[in-house]
């Protein structure tokens, strides 16, 4: 797998390298004959180290000293370099990234992003693993669909750096004759998976919902092998529960590919893009598993069927705008997010759905302060047509008959001391599914790159169908409770 990404990365630039023979080849390569300026070398980076105690609720407190005894400190330095090499008409940008995730469980990460680019009339051509983002929200949008989420920190990081870089050919083309509009094309030979952080920390609901589904199923199974001296099969069975329950997607059957075109109208700016490629968290066919346990409960004498996991192929075609009324910065993305169940029958995939995502910011006449507001949801067409006995497995399935989920997204920053003090407070606001959290942050910049980060969260959330449930309950006995989650951090860093 790890020398199939790598072959991925050296293609892209090997592309890159023959840009020059096809910019001459077409015609529009006239920079071949001009005297280059000398290229400039670039060095930056940060480098800090993250204390962050976690407030544990459900023990619930009498006094401060109890918080102390509750709280689990975790200790997490970092170190990220980047290099930017320019020459006259075209760069070269390679970003590493040091933590403890990435000198862990994902190597792959220390490159985090290597990117060469070349500038050639009209055209823009960049390749290498990278970091993309579509539609015009911010820091939030339903357009961005080629990069996979990193949930292992997930709160902390901003949104780009959640984003985990992916091999990948980018191609812009401006055209000459309407300075404004943009074409993009974009293709991926494989696909990154949302990835999940492996104590289950940060792994929602619905994804570990899922796997312990699957698991308990091929436990079950495997022990009914078991029972009849199947020995070799339930081994089997067993492994896959624990090692081998996701398809790998670094392959070329998970490629993506998609096309955009960005323009301005008037002082509106516009844009439209498609997208073709898969769901990046999986769904459980269970239909051939529930039918023999069904059988085998009612004496047929038959073996059990396992289940099987895949990722939804996905088509996405959006449309986003964004212009400046008065002194409100307005900005909207829709999208239609298209499956293989038109008819919303399948269980086992995706029902098509609609998507929406809209806001404004506005800088409030005193101080710095700046308030952000945005709403984004999305509803599940043809929902309600899976009948029993698979309502309940049903990937779409909501215990509440809620096929609707919108969230509001709000943000108020301001600074202080000659914006040496920053200070903003973030609250996620989930309407169907009752849920809220609340990040504070205040960041001082004592001298030249050296901060110094105050940063928190608060966490409620009681609906199973939330989006932040499971980091909300625990096991009480043999049922589930919830309990308000909260953290602090202290951090050090140096940018430079």
């Amino acid at each position: 797998m790890k020398l199939f990404k790598f072959s991925m990365v050296a293609i892209c630039l090997f592309v890159l390298g023959t840009t020059g023979a096809f910019a001459q080849d077409f015609g529009f390569d006239d920079f071949a004959e001009e005297e280059s300026a000398s290229p400039a070398l670039v060095w930056s980076g940060k480098g800090g180290l993250d204390i962050r105690g976690w407030i544990d609720t459900k023990n619930g407190y009498s006094s401060l000293n109890d918080i102390g005894d509750n709280t689990k400190m975790e200790y997490l330095p970092y170190l990220n370099l980047g290099i930017n090499y320019s020459g006259s008409f075209s760069d070269f940008e390679a970003k590493t990234k040091f933590n403890k995730w990435s000198l862990g469980d994902y190597k792959w990460d220390m490159l985090d992003e290597l990117t060469a680019r070349l500038y050639a009339g009209n055209w823009v051509i960049e390749g290498g693993k990278m970091r993309l983002v579509w539609g015009k929200g911010d820091k939030l949008h339903i357009l961005d669909n080629f990069n996979a989420n990193d949930y292992t920190d997930f709160l902390i990081p901003d949104y780009i750096d959640r984003r985990i870089s992916e091999p990948m050919l980018h191609i812009v083309y401006s055209v000459p004759t309407a300075a404004s509009v943009r074409i993009e094309g974009v293709y991926t030979p494989m696909m990154t998976a949302d990835r999940f952080a492996s104590d289950g920390q940060w792994v929602p609901y619905s994804v570990s919902h899922l796997t312990d589904t699957v698991k308990e199923a091929v436990t079950y199974n495997a022990m009914a092998d078991f029972e009849d001296d199947n020995i070799e099969t339930a081994l089997s069975a067993l492994s896959f529960a624990s090692d081998s329950l996701y398809e790998d997607t670094a392959s070329f059957k998970y490629g993506q590919a998609g096309l955009r075109i960005t323009g301005t109208v008037g002082k509106v700016d516009l844009g439209a893009s498609y997208y073709y490629g898969h769901y990046k968290q999986p769904s459980a066919n269970m239909e051939k598993y529930l039918l023999s346990a069904m059988n085998i409960a009612n004496g047929a004498d038959e073996k059990y069927s396992y289940p099987s996991l895949d990722y939804d192929r996905l088509q996405v075609f959006g449309v986003e705008a964004a212009t400046v009324l008065w002194k409100l910065n307005l900005r909207a993305e829709a999208a239609y997010n298209m499956t293989d169940d038109f008819s919303g029958d399948d269980p086992w995939v995706h029902n098509n759905s609609v998507a929406w995502l809209c806001g404004f910011d506005i800088d409030l006449p005193f101080s710095n302060l700046n308030f952000n507001i945005q709403e984004t949801g999305t509803v599940v067409l043809k929902s309600g047509e899976i009948g029993e006995p698979f309502e309940e497995y049903d990937v779409d399935y909501d215990s509440d008959g809620h096929y609707t989920n919108n969230k509001i997204v709000i943000n108020l920053s301001d600074s202080y001391l000659h914006e040496k003090l920053t200070a903003e407070i973030s609250a996620v606001v989930g309407i169907e599914n009752k849920e809220v959290l609340i990040m504070p942050k205040l960041n001082y910049n004592i001298r030249d790159g050296f901060n110094v980060v105050l940063r928190g969260a608060y966490l409620h959330s009681d609906d199973s169908d939330g989006e932040f449930y499971n980091f909300t309950a625990y096991k009480d006995g043999s049922s589930v409770k919830t309990k308000d989650k909260a953290f602090v951090q202290l951090a050090v860093r140096y940018d430079f």
